[in-house]
């Protein structure tokens, strides 16, 4: 996953296929890489995909009185732009076909 060439290492990738009702979700490497997996190992079913990027979830700190003070210190993920956060106007697709030899390079622009 890059965005204007550049990889994307934080975050996670989403497959959503709105026939079937399934999404999958494979979190990003410090290469920007992933791969996504099922119950039965690496793999999705062949079909046609929705993407979708989402920036890291923002975990609270172990000290509650920090968590009182709201979302200060927050990381804005500009390399994930809001249009690729939605599937529905992400615009990115991918079609996954039989076999182990899938791979995507999916670049937001």
């Amino acid at each position: 996953m890059t965005y204007q060439g550049e990889a994307v290492t934080e975050g996670c990738v989403i497959f959503t296929d709105n026939v079937r009702g399934a999404a999958y979700v494979a979190p990003l490497d410090a290469n920007g890489k992933f791969e996504l997996q099922v119950a039965r190992g690496f793999g999705v079913p062949s079909g046609k995909y929705v993407v979708m990027i989402q920036p890291p979830r923002a975990m609270p700190s172990m000290d509650p009185m920090k968590n009182l003070a709201g979302p200060s210190g927050k990381k804005d993920y500009k390399n994930i732009p809001t249009k690729y956060r939605d599937e529905k106007t992400s615009g990115l697709e991918a079609v996954v076909v039989s076999g182990p030899n899938n791979s995507f390079d999916l670049d937001m622009k």
